[in-house]
């Protein structure tokens, strides 16, 4: 048995404008929300951390250290964070 479906039961740009909103890019979402980065801080300093301009890491001024962010979790260990030089 096979379905039939009427094509002027329902326009296309119905269907697609909704699910082009839905889906995001990288560029378009922020990776963490505001929220967490309120509480999270250094784990070396407990100082306060703010997300590098790429979106791939949180930096800390104080201890010179990026913490990386994988699969949108920030990796909050001391030893798994790297050197920060920058001026962000």
């Amino acid at each position: 048995m096979t379905a039939v479906i009427n094509e002027n039961a329902f326009d296309r740009r119905d269907i697609l404008v909704p699910l082009q909103a839905a889906i995001s890019t990288k560029e378009d979402e922020m990776p963490l929300s505001k929220e967490l980065l309120d509480i999270l801080a250094c784990p070396k300093c407990k100082g306060d951390i703010f997300l590098n301009r790429a979106g791939d890491g949180l930096i800390c001024k104080a201890c010179r250290l990026i913490y990386p962010i994988k699969d949108d979790i920030p990796v909050m260990l001391i030893d798994e964070a790297l050197p920060y030089q920058g001026e962000e």
